[in-house]
């Protein structure tokens, strides 16, 4: 209730006061305990407890009128005909080999995201903002990364970044270039940007899992680790009400096999298996050179697990010179035969 969030607002203010005045943390620590708390208390408006059915039923029902997609669409046509777009609350996996393109195809979901959903939060634990976006207005201008890294643009292509560049500094697009920062950071600064902005965002991008860092528990193992960010991402996507798209590396061992990835090899931990409610795997044979064409652009997408639809595999074509995947022509391998659900 609105006297009970009174109070509590009452109860942490003075809370900090006490913890300033005493002097025994570090005024950054204070702060950003009491930016979680307040982010945590206006997330927990209006939610939590039990609810009837009928509240859930009438919102499957006015989703089946209105005939509109619920989720979050990524541009990839067939993989939103698997998906219906990522839902709010879903925790999904991108994982590949290093080196692959996972943050390329993460940023074209971004983008799609971006352009017509709503804000998307994004967080580069690897790569400095401004890479992602040069990046990005590669792929939106259909511009080569190799031309503008080596400042040798025509004409036609300086005045299609810039224009893209244009366009991107109108989309509500956030990045968060810290390295290392922490899953309760990351919950923070999203609760609160969602409070600010009066809506949940359409999309959170965590790039990559395996870089999350958070304070230090001893005899920890990296699994261990691993599992409780999964858990805490998890939780995130249910309170800010948006997917949530986490990165991932892979175990060695597929390096060393060259074989196509299964959900055993998920780096460090069951427990992002377990978590997620779609995990992707991005698969190639060759090793792609980001701004470089080359002959061999073939990748696939492998749907492994999927808690609500089919698993499936979508062919795809690797157009590094753009920085951006695409769809290739054949049929993806879908079913709906029960194993696709969980």
């Amino acid at each position: 209730t609105k006297h009970r969030r009174r109070r509590e607002l009452i109860r942490l203010g003075a809370q900090v006061q006490t913890q300033a005045q005493e002097g025994e943390d570090a005024p950054e620590l204070i702060a950003g305990t009491a930016a979680r708390a307040l982010a945590d208390l206006m997330a927990s408006r209006g939610r939590g407890g039990l609810v009837e059915a009928k509240d859930s039923t009438q919102r499957i029902l006015d989703s089946l009128k209105s005939g509109a997609t619920q989720g979050t669409l990524t541009g990839f046509n067939r993989l939103d005909g698997m998906t219906q777009g990522f839902q709010p609350g879903q925790f999904v996996i991108l994982a590949a080999r290093p080196g692959i393109g996972k943050t390329t195809l993460a940023l074209n979901w971004t983008l799609s995201a971006v352009s017509g959903y709503g804000w998307v939060a994004y967080f580069s634990l690897e790569m400095m903002a401004h890479e992602l976006t040069r990046r990005a207005a590669c792929d939106l201008g259909s511009v080569p990364q190799k031309a503008v890294k080596e400042r040798n643009l025509s004409q036609s292509q300086l005045e299609n970044f810039l224009r893209a560049v244009a366009t991107l500094e109108t989309l509500p697009l956030l990045i968060n270039d810290q390295a290392a920062i922490g899953v309760q950071q990351i919950r923070a600064q999203v609760l609160r940007e969602a409070t600010r902005r009066g809506t949940p965002p359409a999309l959170i991008v965590v790039d990559h899992i395996g870089l999350v860092g958070g304070e230090p528990v001893k005899g920890q193992t990296d699994a261990a680790r691993i599992g409780a960010i999964s858990g805490a991402l998890k939780v995130l996507a249910k309170d800010a009400q948006a997917p949530v798209v986490a990165l991932s590396q892979m175990n060695r061992e597929i390096e060393k096999e060259r074989r196509r990835p299964r959900l055993s090899d998920l780096r460090d931990s069951g427990s992002l298996e377990q978590d997620a409610d779609i995990v992707c795997f991005l698969h190639r044979d060759a090793k792609p050179q980001m701004g470089q064409d080359q002959l061999d652009k073939s990748a696939t997408l492998i749907i492994a697990k999927h808690r609500d639809g089919e698993l499936g595999e979508i062919p795809m074509q690797f157009e590094g010179g753009f920085c951006r995947y695409e769809e290739a022509q054949e049929r993806h391998t879908g079913t709906d035969d029960g194993r696709g659900w969980a």
